[in-house]
């Protein structure tokens, strides 16, 4: 069977080599799935806030490709907003709030053993400013590595005033 290969044949994503070694798993390995996916929070779509869903899931998008994050990044930080607002009503002007929060714990999700980004140390630091603390310590320097100078920037843009259009009513929420 000839044609282009659409996968490295150094790549992660390749399986040709080892399939062989996995295919006896394959049935514990669906079992696996499975049981995860029973153990999911559930999601209804019953949000009331849910007419600002678009308006939130474009500004993650934005932002998750404005700060090169992964795709992996922004479908865990889209799902845990769902959940969120599935199960809470929250006041519209802190959704932004909410979906950076949950932006930001997707992205130390997916770094491992790497140090946060600044966008994860800014949203820390918005969120802090948002709930009346202090917005940067000497404890969160130590542990991100970030100076409260290195996050100004992202900082600044994520306390930039933003709005909520109501898709149903065209009302503005501040």
């Amino acid at each position: 069977m000839g044609g282009t290969r659409l996968v490295g044949k150094n790549s992660l994503c390749n399986i040709d080599d080892d399939w062989n070694n996995v295919f006896p798993y394959r049935d514990d390995y669906k079992m696996v799935i499975q049981q995860r996916e029973l153990a999911r929070v559930p999601f209804h779509h019953q949000s009331p806030q849910m007419m600002y869903r678009k308006t939130i899931i474009n500004y993650l998008k934005s932002y998750s490709n404005d700060k090169s994050l992964s795709y992996s990044c922004l479908h865990l930080a889209v799902y845990m907003l769902d959940v969120f607002m599935d199960n809470h009503t929250i006041l519209p002007e802190r959704l932004h709030l909410v979906a950076n929060v949950c932006l930001w714990i997707s992205d130390i999700h997916f770094m491992q053993v790497y140090k946060p980004s600044r966008l994860a140390a800014a949203i820390i630091s918005a969120a802090r400013t948002q709930i009346g603390l202090c917005d940067w310590t000497s404890t969160l320097e130590k542990f991100t590595e970030y100076s409260k100078q290195q996050i100004y920037d992202p900082l600044q843009a994520l306390l930039q005033p933003t709005y909520v259009i109501c898709s149903n009513c065209q009302r503005r929420f501040d």
